[in-house]
């Protein structure tokens, strides 16, 4: 079962997944525990 909140916020994960910000690890932790660091895009 997933542990992911029902919340726009989560929105910005799913960009940060998309981007590659997060490790597979990471993405494995949240779809688990629904837990994750905030998404914060890359400076160019």
């Amino acid at each position: 079962m997933f542990k992911i909140k029902d919340d726009p916020q989560q929105a910005s994960v799913m960009r940060g997944i998309r981007e590659g910000y997060y490790t597979e690890e990471e993405i494995k932790e949240w779809i688990k525990n629904g837990e994750i660091r905030a998404f914060k895009r890359f400076e160019r």
